[in-house]
């Protein structure tokens, strides 16, 4: 019975240190309001609010998902969409967010 207290407090002092330290902690989102000009294509939109450390493919998703879109081709002049732009833990979200675009 010992060891199993044991390994609980252990597995919760360590969840808790890879926590503080950021390591599991899930990316959160700006949205960066965008309009699409004559020529856009959600590709080039998503390369422009994409990270080094991530795929555009990824960032294609996040758009469709946050706007409602069925499909990649469905992109008209004019229209407005968010753009979920990935925020790493202690960064500025609204400076992160300004910078793209």
């Amino acid at each position: 019975m010992r060891k199993i207290i044991a390994a609980f407090v252990l597995g919760v002092v360590f969840s808790t240190l890879l926590n503080i330290t950021g390591i599991f902690k899930p990316d959160s989102y700006a949205l960066q309001p965008v309009v699409a000009h004559q020529g856009d294509t959600l590709w080039q939109i998503a390369a422009r609010h994409t990270r080094p450390d991530e795929d555009v493919r990824d960032v294609i998703g996040r758009i469709m998902e946050a706007n409602g879109l069925q499909s990649a081709s469905s992109l008209q002049v004019g229209q407005r969409l968010v753009v979920p732009v990935r925020v790493r833990r202690g960064e500025d979200s609204i400076a992160t967010a300004a910078g793209r675009g």
